[in-house]
């Protein structure tokens, strides 16, 4: 596919493991449904990293959840496909969504002290991954160990006994990505792990983030609105604003040259936030929060369309294709 070209760009990875085309996520509404994430596309390989940004609001969050078949009450996928390891996530049985999570995709969330139960020693619940998927107490209670050692939790015998509200927020983060591995997934997806975590602390997760990632051979999807802090953990980078998905291309070439206005005000300033407007019936959803717009833009969706090798951007500045709609 050359610029300007108006077939759709799905394939992005070499052999995608993870592949999420055009997918669009709808709540009810008086009077009919509204699309939230309309049009988020991104792609993994096996063993490969992408990165997630985008800032509140944007959809990482529901795109996330949606690999694992998770959305919150009353939403529903309404265009578009998701696949997992060859898998259609919202076409899956009971027992195929209940394997795939845990057992082939871990799942790290943003605030670990609302993730664990109180009244549940850390252990146990770390522990609870692998009774999931088939191990029994004995199996279940040595792997659990092994893990809080394997994150930093030393001793272990003392992290396996002790109660969330006994660990500090690192350590509480460092139990919950324990857990995301007991069930021996072959890929993580970790939703804003480090935006509880000051700065030292954050460079020690990223740092566990990135052993893991080498010495289990995991794919991983890590989302943040922190564009240059997810640059440096990941191969890949898929931008969102406004509900879809607005860039797409190699970690270092997104980081050095942005295209997408939405994309260079994430580089300008890692809390930066793009002003939220009415969702327009036709035309560019970021039109009237963008320097650079022009009266195309306000009559016309631009398409997710490849710019060259490996880079995608939905943006008139940079191709100029029919709109998609």
């Amino acid at each position: 596919m050359v610029a300007g070209s108006s077939a759709p760009a799905y394939r992005m990875a070499r052999m995608p493991w993870i592949e999420v085309r055009e997918l669009a996520i709808a709540f009810p509404r008086p009077g009919g449904w509204s699309r939230v994430v309309d049009g988020v596309t991104f792609a993994l390989e096996e063993h490969g990293s992408l990165g997630i940004v985008g800032p509140s609001g944007s959809g990482k969050s529901l795109s996330l959840g949606s690999l694992l078949g998770l959305l919150p009450p009353g939403g529903r996928k309404v265009a578009g496909s998701l696949q997992v390891g060859g898998v259609e996530v919202f076409e899956a049985g009971a027992s195929t969504l209940q394997a795939l999570r845990g057992g082939v995709v871990g799942l790290v969330f943003q605030a670990p002290g609302a993730a664990f139960n109180p009244v549940l020693s850390v252990g146990r619940q770390v522990a609870e991954g692998a009774l999931l998927h088939g191990k029994t107490w004995p199996e279940a209670r040595r792997q659990a160990l092994a893990l809080l050692e394997e994150v930093g939790l030393a001793p272990p015998e003392a992290f396996f006994r002790a109660f969330p509200h006994e660990l500090s927020g690192g350590q509480l983060q460092r139990a919950l990505f324990a857990a995301a591995l007991a069930g021996n997934p072959r890929g993580l997806v970790l939703d804003e792990p480090t935006s509880a975590l000051d700065p030292l602390a954050q460079n020690a997760f990223l740092a566990l983030l990135e052993r893991a990632r080498h010495q289990r051979r995991l794919a991983t999807i890590l989302a943040s609105h922190d564009l240059q802090l997810v640059a440096a953990a990941c191969q890949e980078l898929a931008v969102l604003a406004e509900g879809e998905t607005v860039e797409l291309g190699a970690a270092r070439e997104v980081l050095l040259e942005p295209l997408h206005p939405a994309t260079r005000a994430l580089y300008q300033s890692a809390e930066a936030s793009l002003p939220r407007t009415p969702r327009q019936p036709s035309g560019c959803r970021l039109v009237h929060s963008c320097p650079w717009a022009m009266a195309r833009c306000a009559q016309h969706r631009p398409a997710l369309a490849q710019v060259g090798e490996g880079r995608w951007v939905r943006c008139f500045l940079h191709h100029q294709e029919a709109a998609d709609g």
